[in-house]
């Protein structure tokens, strides 16, 4: 994300008056010392790595026994934007949106695994797909999903595929800036009851 010019990140990163430069050199500093499985030259892997991480984050909320810290839903993934490679690991989070350079918009197929501090020790699995180039990814919380009208009726995940087909078209950064305005328009004025964000990639 650091590479694109005109991205969420480095608009960011400009206004808090940081050197996008700098950031992107200790980044990419800090990737060079994680340890890769063996493999194709330069292919990255999520596998164990990304489980460990969500495993971490479960038993800190375990150690910690707040009230505040209850059970989360992540999303985890690298994407090689050299060769379409995406290794990614899901903990109850809602599955992205896939959208072909064809056209074809879908769900991204995720495994069942339980949200993050459900069960002590769960293993989560990992999973990978080949994405095309030229296609979009839009990675999106459930309060997009669950955002209500006065009337309690939910946004819902029929209506999110509806406005991928209808936006399918879109850059990266229309494409969110759409999708919070078909939000807004839905719920109508009524009070915001979750977080809701919204991230997309493209090429």
């Amino acid at each position: 994300m650091l590479d694109q010019k005109e991205g969420v990140v480095t608009s960011i990163l400009k206004r808090l008056g940081v050197e996008v430069s700098a950031v992107l050199s200790d980044v990419k500093d800090a990737l060079g010392r994680c340890p890769r499985v063996s493999g194709d030259v330069g292919q990255v892997y999520l596998g164990n790595e990304g489980n460990k991480i969500i495993r971490s984050a479960q038993s800190w909320m375990e150690k910690f026994n707040d009230e505040y810290i209850s059970v989360e839903h992540l999303f985890l993934g690298i994407l090689d934007f050299k060769n379409g490679k995406f290794e990614y690991c899901n903990g109850g989070h809602n599955p992205p949106i896939i959208i072909s350079p064809n056209g074809k918009t879908e769900f991204l197929e995720v495994k069942r695994n339980l949200p993050c501090g459900v069960m002590e020790g769960y293993e989560f699995k990992s999973q990978s797909i080949d994405i095309c180039k030229g296609a979009k990814m839009v990675v999106y919380t459930d309060g997009v999903t669950e955002a209500e009208k006065a009337d309690h009726s939910q946004f819902g995940e029929n209506r999110l595929m509806e406005f991928a087909l209808n936006h399918k078209k879109d850059d990266a950064k229309r494409l969110v800036a759409s999708l919070f305005n078909e939000v807004d328009k839905f719920v109508a004025g009524a009070e915001q009851s979750d977080d809701i964000t919204v991230m997309a990639i493209a090429e």
